[in-house]
């Protein structure tokens, strides 16, 4: 079950690993060690669009080194 969206079912495994933007592996292919959250196709593409866009505009907003 999806961690985001609580309805559909969960295929991917989102990691957060030495960067603040997600990582998606297929569940059981990700890094053993790090934190797991299970998501969805539709919530894990939602959720790198988000820190993608939230990245640009720190960087548009001069926020961002």
């Amino acid at each position: 079950m999806c961690e985001h969206c609580k309805t559909e079912e969960a295929v991917y495994a989102m990691q957060y690993i030495a960067s603040d933007e997600p990582s998606l592996y297929t569940l059981g292919s990700h890094i053993r060690g790090f934190p797991v959250i299970r998501v969805c196709p539709r919530c894990g593409a939602e959720q790198k669009y988000i820190d993608e866009q939230a990245k640009l505009f720190l960087a548009l907003s001069g926020h961002q080194k």
